[in-house]
């Protein structure tokens, strides 16, 4: 057993060594930052009584984080227990195996630090509480890790099952609401931060944050404080027997996944077969049909399109909690955001399928278009249906030629940009033929995705510039102008972008293809299967990468909350403050510091791209004396090519 465990983690610290880079250096960083932060909880001065609600809530948070970290991150990359399929291992002890390799990592490391504020928190207690500190610290770090191992596999086996997957896709659309707009609800908790410091949590919450294992840790070392080891020892031995449970869960789950012979899981078709029927029998209803077919039956893309779906609508759903409905119009239109998002990376989740296209003489538009047009067919009565019905239920008869052109415009530019981004910067990974779970991501599209989310947005902004110039000359016809507005230039996106494509495509399909199969094995930078932009950001300096990151990562606050958003609002007239810095200023403050907003957000994405729009064109210049210096005449050169 100990020789198995030391192998996995010899080979994980190999397979993290080869992929330390990137966007992973940046999260590590930023994990570590939140650790230390959870570390000078302990010094805050409070009572004994306020530390520990803060600290079972914060490794509650934590246990959170590690245990969805690989669902959100991409599970499939790294040692998978069908590495080990055809080798004599039991499953049970390969379960051991692998969570002994799962506990080394960036991200286990950062929790560890975090979980260490139990023995901090301890000693500052006394020698007995420190020593049940070190003890809950260890433990609630195997349970949080032990939890990420178990989480992944479940959610891969429930996306089996329709039920199992509308929950995955709920999980994921909670998500990323909450990013969006949980602030609304936090908010109120923010503006108590002095309560909070001074009486902790309110007390149901404490009990409860108490009550659940996460808490556990926390209770061993306040009672051991109290000088109540019973309650220590109890806390520590339920930690430990939840910990035995799951491992003996996890083992089994494996057991059932050795014992499947299938490579993959396949959902039956909800597409309606009338919509079949109607498609044109040429070679452009057949791809349509094969997209509709695949957006169904895969279980990845299904996923996605719940996901978009989720989102959109707890986007919307989520305020009702404090009582505003102003967001509820815009639910379609964060569907098609998160629909142009999810779908960045269309080609590399067929994977090598990609060789049919490129053997059939002029195969490639078909294609293309084929794809945009079944995106549309999908998300387009989706987005539409949900800003019809929730802009109705708001009451907010103002937002109408607002969602509307807003929606129409997004959904173009989304059709557009989502062939353009899949055809351009594909990010391969698992190949989906051998994916055995579902939640093993298929490609590393995080940078794509979040590029979409900005991007797909800004293709809305001609429509939105003429509603809000109605809005600001109180002209409805002008307003409903920006409907005509938004289908032309939604329309251009979606056949300009997609005629690109379809060019690239024709091009350099081959090289499309290589990078595919190949997936995301690192490749020398000479090969033709790295883009130059993929050249030109290894040649940056760390540097101006992390100012690249940092810019990207900010910008959307100023431009979209804080600049955006109150826009709107002023001009309909609202009287809505959240957490928007303008509306809080004096009256005759409120328009410069919006403009301010939007400025620096713009400035903020101006910055990056124009670094890397100079790497780019350094890096082709490179290029060319690299390749002016091995053509150049010489005799030599000569004699080589004789040969």
């Amino acid at each position: 057993m100990a020789v198995l465990t030391r192998t996995l983690i010899r080979m994980s610290l190999a397979t993290q060594r080869h992929g330390w880079r990137g966007a992973i250096r940046f999260w590590t960083v930023v994990g570590l930052a939140l650790a230390i932060g959870t570390l000078a909880l302990v010094s805050l001065d409070a009572g004994r009584a306020v530390k520990t609600d803060l600290l079972g809530g914060a490794l509650t948070a934590w246990t959170l984080v590690l245990a969805l970290g690989p669902v959100f991150g991409g599970g499939g990359r790294g040692i998978r227990p069908e590495h080990f399929a055809l080798l004599p291992i039991p499953p049970r002890r390969l379960a051991i195996g692998l969570l002994g390799a799962a506990l080394v990592g960036a991200g286990p490391l950062a929790g560890l630090l975090a979980f260490a504020s139990l023995a901090v928190y301890g000693f500052t207690l006394g020698a007995g509480p420190g020593l049940a500190g070190i003890v809950a610290t260890l433990l609630q770090w195997l349970l949080a890790v032990l939890l990420a191992r178990l989480v992944h596999g479940l959610m891969g086996a429930a996306m089996q099952t329709r039920l199992g997957m509308e929950l995955v896709g709920f999980q994921f659309g909670l998500l990323f609401a909450l990013l969006s707009v949980g602030w609304f609800v936090i908010q109120p908790v923010v503006l108590q931060t002095h309560q909070l410091l001074t009486e902790g949590w309110p007390p149901l919450l404490s009990s409860l944050l108490r009550a659940l294992p996460t808490g556990w840790g926390v209770s061993a070392v306040d009672a051991a404080a109290r000088g109540a080891w019973g309650v220590t020892l109890a806390a520590l031995a339920g930690l430990i027997v939840l910990i035995a449970v799951l491992l003996a869960g996890w083992g089994e789950l494996l057991v059932q996944r050795a014992r499947s012979r299938s490579t993959g899981y396949t959902l039956r078709s909800g597409a309606p077969a009338r919509l079949f029927r109607r498609l044109p029998a040429t070679p452009l209803g057949a791809v349509i049909a094969k997209e509709l077919l695949s957006w169904s039956r895969d279980p990845w893309r299904a996923l996605e399109v719940r996901v978009a779906a989720w989102t959109g609508l707890l986007v919307g759903v989520i305020p009702l909690l404090i009582g505003w409905r102003d967001i509820l119009p815009f639910v379609g239109m964060v569907v098609v955001v998160m629909g142009g998002a999810v779908s960045a990376n269309l080609y590399a989740l067929d994977g090598s399928a990609l060789w049919q296209t490129l053997l059939t003489p002029g195969a490639a538009r078909h294609d293309v278009r084929g794809r945009q047009i079944a995106w549309l067919l999908l998300f387009g009565p989706l987005a539409l249906g949900a800003t019809v019905i929730f802009t109705a239920l708001s009451g907010a008869s103002w937002a109408w030629p607002l969602v509307l052109s807003l929606t129409l415009a997004t959904l173009g530019g989304a059709a557009g940009l989502m062939v353009y981004f899949a055809v351009n910067f594909p990010s391969p990974g698992v190949d989906p033929h051998l994916r055995r779970n579902p939640m093993d991501s298929s490609g590393e599209t995080t940078g794509e995705a979040f590029a979409m989310l900005f991007l797909v947005s800004l293709t809305a902004v001609p429509a939105l510039a003429v509603v809000l110039q109605g809005m600001a000359s109180e002209s409805a016809a002008l307003q409903w102008a920006a409907v005509p507005v938004a289908l032309l230039t939604g329309g251009l996106l979606a056949w300009g972008l997609g005629r690109v494509a379809a060019d690239r495509l024709e091009r350099t399909g081959p090289e499309l293809l290589s990078r595919l199969q190949k997936g995301a094995t690192p490749q020398a930078p000479g090969e033709r299967t790295v883009s130059v932009l993929d050249r030109a950001w290894k040649a940056l300096p760390a540097s101006k990468r992390l100012v690249v990151r940092l810019c990207y990562g900010i910008a959307w606050l100023p431009l979209f909350p804080q600049g955006l958003a109150p826009l709107v609002f002023k001009l309909a007239g609202l009287d809505v403050k959240s957490w928007f810095l303008a509306l809080y200023l004096p009256a005759e403050y409120q328009w410069p510091v919006i403009l301010g907003m939007i400025a620096l957000g713009v400035v903020l994405m101006a910055i990056p791209t124009a670094i890397l729009r100079q790497a780019v064109q350094d890096q082709r210049r490179r290029d060319r004396a690299a390749a002016e210096q091995q053509y150049r005449w010489s005799p030599e050169n000569l004699l080589e090519g004789g040969e």
